[in-house]
């Protein structure tokens, strides 16, 4: 009996042990992991706090007063934002307008160059002024076809010269060409220059055609050639005959 009591003693007594270690090992779970919470919270709010007040090279900002600036800045910016959202809408009315503009204008499919805006090639004709000087009436020879806006000679003032010029490329050899088309005109002597600064510096020899210069080379070949002595074909003058006087002719007598 006696043993029988001391082993029901003996596992009582193991069970509550066992219990209590069960007890314990709950215990130190929660406390591990409340630690591991504090200690992800407190990393938080320092990474919080860095980014919130830390300005760099050692500088801290512990004040709510740059979000308030920030506020501010905003605000100020509210009158320019309804002030440009209202030129944008009536921009937005007045766009039907503009493009039945810009398809009333003809623009040439290929422009080269860009045709400054200024003064000078501006041409804006005074409908009180109906008398024209003419210099020339051609059929197959038109100034807007070798650049838009040629057809309005630009006048330049040179060495107290007024200078009239007509065209302006990028190239000296498109510019010769255009001399020599241009003397179709009756321009007899047009001059390639170049615009430098205020200047206008010719840079080529008064433009020739081919024709012309043919001309001029089979002058220069003949004006080489020794002059040849031309034969005399006029004749001698040949002396007049004297007139032979006629012998009296007797006349018979009848008798």
């Amino acid at each position: 009996m006696e043993n029988e009591e001391n082993t029901k003693a003996n596992e009582a007594s193991s069970q509550i042990i066992e219990e209590e270690k069960a007890v314990h090992n709950k215990f130190e779970n929660l406390a591990a992991l409340s630690i591991s919470l504090c200690m992800l919270l407190a990393l938080s709010l320092g990474l919080l706090f860095y980014y919130q007040f830390y300005e760099g090279s050692g500088n801290w900002r512990f004040t709510l007063k740059h979000k308030a600036n920030d506020t501010a800045f905003m605000a100020s910016l509210t009158p320019q934002l309804q002030h440009l959202q209202a030129i944008n809408d009536s921009l937005k009315k007045q766009k039907p307008d503009t493009v039945k503009i810009i398809q009333t204008v003809e623009i040439p499919a290929k422009v080269e160059e860009t045709i400054p805006l200024n003064a000078s090639n501006i041409y804006m004709p005074d409908p009180d002024k109906k008398y024209l000087v003419q210099i020339g009436a051609f059929k197959n020879f038109d100034l807007s076809r070798f650049q838009p806006g040629m057809e309005n000679m630009e006048q330049l003032k040179v060495n107290g010269l007024n200078t009239i010029t007509v065209g302006r490329f990028s190239t000296q050899k498109e510019a010769e060409l255009f001399a020599k088309d241009i003397k179709t005109l009756g321009i007899s002597s047009p001059i390639v220059a170049k615009l430098e600064g205020n200047n206008l510096v010719a840079v080529d020899k008064p433009v020739v055609t081919k024709s012309a210069s043919i001309k001029k080379s089979t002058a220069k070949k003949s004006t080489a050639k020794k002059p040849v002595a031309k034969k005399s074909t006029s004749k001698k003058p040949t002396s007049a005959k004297k007139p032979v006087a006629k012998k009296p002719v007797k006349k018979k007598t009848t008798r």
